[in-house]
């Protein structure tokens, strides 16, 4: 992970800054795929049938900066999350090489970043559920990112929680086990290039296996949307009636890109931050 020691003020704002960096510079990627997922939820959803038409959409409707519709409670949900994610993978990768003096297992690296991800997506489920709620369109109407996190602890705590916690169960552990498994080869090679690869990678195959919880997570949280309180079962029952297994997968070879390139960029960023705090301390 990093030789900067175990200071863990210092992964902390390494973990919280990469994600903020990757989090903002691909809002609208993420904008899109909550609109692609609203599906027919709403009664403007044919205007994102696809990534295409749901970006023209957005752009003639809001404007280019309505692309980052929903930033402030997706930054409110990403740094703290971010940072103890990443407090919690250095103090777990420092006592197992401490105990057995090798790096941890594909299974230890798994269960490491399950576990993890688990304990941080509890933490920022309000600001998940305020995040989708931002993104939607034609159910909510918040001033601020702010004002939406407030109303979902007021009346929503526990909305996708479940859902939420499983579908980062799932990315996180299988993406931080190829990232942890592989990096000794992309650092060997001292190649900032193989280390962003080999992140996207990693990040692409969690989100394709994490998929259709995702989805089911924004429908659950959007379920409103039709004056419903629906659950996990109802949602999935509903779906599966009306619309197939299609929306399962509806856009996920976008949503896989995305989701490569925020692995990549956060990976990226927390080195290297992480590097340049170890140079300036010594």
């Amino acid at each position: 992970m990093s030789n900067i020691g175990s200071n863990p003020l210092i992964h902390f704002a390494a973990g919280a800054t990469s994600a903020t960096i990757a989090c903002v510079s691909c809002q609208p990627m993420d904008l899109i795929k909550t609109r692609l997922q609203q599906s027919k939820q709403t009664k403007d959803a044919e205007k994102y049938s696809s990534v295409a038409q749901a970006a023209r959409t957005i752009i003639q409707e809001d404007g280019i900066t309505g692309l980052w519709r929903g930033s402030t409670s997706n930054v409110m949900r990403v740094v703290p999350g971010a940072g103890l994610y990443f407090l919690m993978l250095q103090m777990a990768n420092r006592r197992y090489r401490a105990r057995t003096g090798h790096a941890m297992t594909p299974l230890h690296a798994l269960l490491t970043g399950s576990f993890a991800r688990a304990a941080t997506a509890v933490i920022a489920n309000p600001a998940a559920v305020a995040k989708s709620r931002m993104e939607s369109v034609g159910v909510w109407e918040y001033k601020n990112g702010r004002s939406a996190v407030i109303d979902v602890l007021k009346t929503s705590y526990t909305r996708g929680a479940m859902i939420q916690v499983l579908g980062d169960v799932i990315y996180s552990g299988i993406s931080f086990a190829m990232v942890n498994t592989t990096s000794p080869f992309a650092q060997k090679k001292a190649s900032p290039t193989s280390q962003f690869i080999v992140s996207a990678v990693a990040g692409a195959v969690g989100t394709a296996a994490a998929y259709p919880l995702d989805v089911v997570r924004t429908r659950v949280a959007l379920s409103k949307a039709q004056g419903k309180d629906a659950g996990i079962v109802a949602v999935v029952r509903e779906m599966l009636e009306e619309e197939g297994i299609a929306p399962l997968y509806r856009g996920v070879e976008f949503v896989a890109l995305r989701r490569a390139i925020t692995t990549a960029v956060t990976w990226s960023s927390y080195r290297a931050i992480t590097a340049a705090v170890g140079r300036a301390r010594r």
